[in-house]
């Protein structure tokens, strides 16, 4: 029987075969230690996923675990990463053009602006204005991916 980390990279070969057919990618892939792990995979997709998405691919995950040197008796999670969850992939950056962010670059510093779209690994950005009667050339400002720590989608209910 595999272990948690032997398991969990048994799983991501198995979901980046079954995902690389479509939109979707793989974020994350956790396994708990155990006899019934429990193995929670977080995928996204270029176009967001639903929960018929979910349920599909998680179909699909148990059909190819069989054989695969997983446990028998398992639990399987798919989900989606929610909002708390900063981005990883340059790939999650295109769906949230137009949307609000708080980059943590690795320096330490703290950038909030919108989205004005991804051009390879950078990212172009409108800043929040500090001072009133800014310009916004002079708020716009590209990001290089390899430069930031984390990134959150900042949610807006005006």
């Amino acid at each position: 029987m595999a272990t948690g980390k032997e398991s969990a990279a048994i799983v991501k070969t198995i979901g980046e075969k079954i995902l690389s057919n479509g939109g979707f990618f793989m974020l994350d892939v956790t396994v708990s230690a155990g006899t019934s792990p429990k193995i929670k995979v977080v995928i996204d997709g270029d176009s967001g996923v639903s929960v018929d998405d979910c349920a599909n691919i998680s179909r699909q995950l148990n059909e190819a675990f069989d054989g695969s040197g997983l446990p028998d008796d398992y639990s399987l999670e798919v989900t989606t990463p929610g909002v708390d969850l900063p981005l990883k992939l340059i790939r999650q950056y295109q769906k949230h053009t137009g949307r609000s962010l708080k980059i943590i670059l690795k320096d330490g510093q703290t950038i909030r602006g919108k989205l004005l779209g991804v051009d390879k690994d950078v990212l172009k950005l409108e800043r929040e204005a500090s001072k009133k009667n800014t310009p916004a050339n002079e708020l716009q400002t590209e990001i290089v991916f390899q430069e930031i720590e984390k990134t959150f989608v900042q949610i807006s209910f005006k």
